[in-house]
């Protein structure tokens, strides 16, 4: 409003109060045919605009239609990862499995190995005692050989078995 008044004072000085009457008048005439229009489009206008807002903004039923579709995405990656989650934990298990198996026997080789080297060194024991018992039963022999009590250990050591 005060826009308005400093034109028709500006209109008043330069042409007079008398003579910018009539532009004053035609100017408030085409400000009033400007305000009719503009209230008659107002309710088209409002409508144009909602319209464009309306497609361009989501709507509550845009909303619910985009978070139902992410809940299920969401719930189809979910059961995707248990999915890959229990394969990957079949797979552990069954390599575990095979690692244990492996190691048990690779166990068990090792055992029979020092089973087999066990007993081949008792083996060679008892020969070497054998021999030990030999050899003190020569001495024996000829350092005694007139006693009975070292001919009877004589004889024991030749039948014992092999």
């Amino acid at each position: 409003m005060q826009a308005y008044f400093k034109a028709t004072k500006a209109i008043e000085s330069i042409l007079g109060h008398e003579q910018a009457r009539p532009v004053i008048d035609a100017l408030n005439i085409g400000i009033s045919a400007f305000e009719n229009k503009f209230e008659e489009q107002r309710p088209i206008l409002k409508a144009e605009i909602k319209d464009e807002m309306s497609k361009e903004l989501a709507s509550k039923a845009d909303l619910a239609l985009v978070k139902t579709e992410l809940k299920a995405e969401i719930n189809r990656v979910e059961i995707e990862l248990k999915s890959d989650i229990e394969t990957v934990r079949a797979e552990l298990k069954t390599d575990i499995e095979k690692v244990r198996a492996e190691l048990k026997a690779d166990l068990d080789n090792v055992r029979a190995g020092l089973k087999a080297e066990v007993n081949q060194l008792r083996s060679e024991m008892k020969y070497n005692f054998r021999i030990i018992w030999i050899f003190m039963a020569i001495i024996l022999f000829f350092s005694a050989s007139a006693n009975p009590i070292f001919q009877h250990l004589l004889k024991m050591l030749m039948n014992m078995p092999k």
